[in-house]
């Protein structure tokens, strides 16, 4: 288990893996009820061992990001 599944575990989370490894794919997620979507979501990727990128509004870089 890595440091996401960690994470995920120690917060009540489970995961239940449906959906086959693609080599390219693109996920939509909008409205989000919460910016706690955004970092689940990493955290769960993560934890089952793929690796995304994501693009997010100029809005939310500001100094220091």
């Amino acid at each position: 288990m890595n440091l996401s599944g960690l994470i995920l575990k120690l917060s009540g989370w489970k995961l239940k893996v449906s959906v086959p490894d693609y080599p390219k794919s693109i996920i939509c997620v909008a409205p989000h009820t919460s910016n706690w979507d955004f970092i689940l979501g990493k955290l769960a990727y993560s934890a089952i061992g793929r690796k995304a990128g994501f693009l997010m509004k100029e809005a939310w870089f500001f100094f220091p990001l």
